[in-house]
């Protein structure tokens, strides 16, 4: 019975810790991995491209839609 009011606690510390600490970890492991990537080159050409084309471009105007006014959460 000793045993059980020992280690029901130290595991519950364990679970929240690892809860805690597990982000960060993740965290540390994604920016090590940003680091080693190599920075994108976009050549001028292409720029140039892009920006002429996202100047001219429109929406379209062939695809109807409606706008919902009201919204009805079911309970």
């Amino acid at each position: 019975m000793i045993k059980l009011k020992i280690l029901i606690p130290i595991l519950c510390v364990g679970f929240v810790l690892s809860l805690i600490l597990s982000p960060c970890i993740a965290a540390k492991k994604s920016a090590e991995r940003a680091n080693d990537q190599e920075p994108i080159y976009i050549p001028e050409e292409v720029k140039t491209v892009l920006q002429e084309g996202l100047a001219a471009w429109q929406g379209r105007q062939d695809i109807p839609f409606t706008i919902i006014k009201y919204l009805c959460f079911p309970a």
